[in-house]
């Protein structure tokens, strides 16, 4: 199910003060978007995080993100291709965090190229 690999850039933002209780995912920036979205997510505790990008029909896009991860907030960025480094079509998509039971989703769309 999760066959589909692609490493992003991720950076982490920064160090929790006071962890959160829960896992967070922040809506992408810019959305709509063409060339590249930043995905914001906070993680309360370490383990293996997967960040995953759907369509409309729920067939698996490709992994973002699929490693351990320690205690933090992170900004993927994002450029809107396959596993293949293929652009996806415009559209709708959605895009989840995975983490010890947890799901969260988010959608997002890509737009048009503008040349």
């Amino acid at each position: 199910m999760f066959g589909k690999k692609k490493t992003d850039k991720i950076v982490k933002i920064n160090q929790p003060q006071n962890s959160a209780a829960e896992f967070s995912l922040d809506q992408n920036t810019p959305n709509p978007f063409s060339g590249q979205t930043s995905i914001c997510f906070s993680v309360p505790r370490s383990g293996n995080i997967r960040i995953i990008v759907y369509n409309r029909r729920e067939d698996l896009q490709c992994i973002l993100h699929n490693g351990h991860l320690a205690p933090g907030s992170y900004r993927l960025m994002w450029d809107g291709t396959d596993a293949e480094s293929r652009a996806l079509k415009p559209g709708s998509y959605s895009y989840c965090l995975a983490a010890e039971g947890v799901f969260v989703t988010r959608k997002l769309t890509i737009k048009n190229s503008e040349k």
